[in-house]
Order: C-alpha cells, then sequence, then structure tokens
C-alpha cells in the first residue's frame, strides 16, 4: 500500500501547487469608461400650400337667410407641422387667422367678414409618438367650444393634417371672386 499512498501524496502535492498557484497570481484588472453622445434638437415649423380654392357657390342657394360655402378643403397639399425640437413633453397648438374675404370694391355685400370663416383641422395622420387632437378656430381668433387643434408626445414628430374652411355667406352676397388671407402658425 506503500505506492498507493506515495501516489496520493504527490497527488496531494500537484493539486495544492496547483491551486496554489492561483493564490500568487496577480488579480483581474477592470477600468470604467464613459461614453456620451449628443441628440442636437431642432425646430418647430409649419409648412402650407401657397395657394388654394374652395370652389363656387350659386347665388340661389342664398336666398332669403344666406347660406354657407363647405367645409371645403381649400387645397389638394395637406399642412404640416414639424417638431425637431425632440424635447419631452413634445407639445405644440396650431393656431389659425384670416383676413376678410372681398371681392370688387370690398362693401358690406363684397365681403365675408374674417368672424364668418371658421378653420376644422381635421384629423392628423401623426409621424412619432404622440396624439394630435382635432380642433377649430374662428378667423378673427375666436374659439369655438372644440378648441384649438394640439399635439402631445414625447420626441421629434410631424403631423399631416388637411384642413378645412367653411364661410358663412349673407343673403346678400354679391357675385364676384372672394380673395383672403388665411395664416396658420404653430407654437
Amino acid at each position: 500500500m506503500r505506492p498507493r499512498l506515495r501516489i496520493a501524496a504527490a497527488a496531494s502535492a500537484a493539486a495544492l501547487a496547483i491551486s496554489g498557484l492561483g493564490l500568487l497570481a496577480p488579480a483581474a484588472s477592470a477600468a470604467d469608461t464613459t461614453v456620451t453622445f449628443s441628440i442636437s434638437g431642432g425646430a418647430l415649423s409649419i409648412s402650407a400650400p401657397a395657394t388654394g380654392s374652395l370652389g363656387t357657390v350659386n347665388a340661389s342657394s342664398l336666398l332669403g337667410t344666406g347660406g354657407t360655402l363647405g367645409p371645403t378643403a381649400f387645397s389638394a397639399t395637406n399642412t404640416v407641422v414639424t417638431d425637431q425640437r425632440a424635447a419631452t413633453p413634445a407639445a405644440w397648438t396650431v393656431g389659425f387667422s384670416s383676413t376678410s374675404f372681398t371681392t370688387g370694391g370690398a362693401t358690406t355685400a363684397e365681403t365675408v367678414a374674417n368672424s364668418n370663416v371658421t378653420y376644422l383641422s381635421g384629423t392628423g395622420v401623426v409621424t412619432g409618438t404622440g396624439a394630435f387632437t382635432p380642433g377649430t378656430q374662428k378667423g378673427d381668433g375666436s374659439l369655438p367650444a372644440a378648441g384649438l387643434p394640439k399635439f402631445l408626445g414625447v420626441g421629434a414628430n410631424s403631423v399631416s393634417i388637411n384642413p378645412t374652411l367653411t364661410l358663412t355667406l349673407a343673403a346678400n352676397q354679391v357675385a364676384g371672386t372672394y380673395t383672403g388671407t388665411i395664416t396658420q402658425s404653430v407654437s
């Protein structure tokens, strides 16, 4: 049995030597590196068609009490709000105003007052994270119950809308091509 004892002793000594080498090895080393990056924010902007048309209304439809023209999309091109500020929250509101629409000499019968112009944003197609709430506003800045169109989200986004206009016309509105300017803004 002595040879077995010698073999066991030698094996134990070898195991102890090998495990001891691990104790004598230098400790593992680690170093942390802080890494940064930036996202640059951009602007909040609105683009809208340069011209549009509401079509034609027949004077016979205005007999007696007047009538309305619309709601009619005033352009085949959508209005687009783009928010590259990359904010949280990403919130903005669309505003609307208009001049009066006039023809001829802009007499009372040749004028549709801006208070008789109503803007309705319609639903929006959202790109990004958030929700668009449709709204409406009068050309003179007064707000119907629905309130202004608005967006609430996070980060960069854009919303494409196809707004409509409704004009309330007087019974004594004269024939002619009426021209006015509408302004859509975003803040």
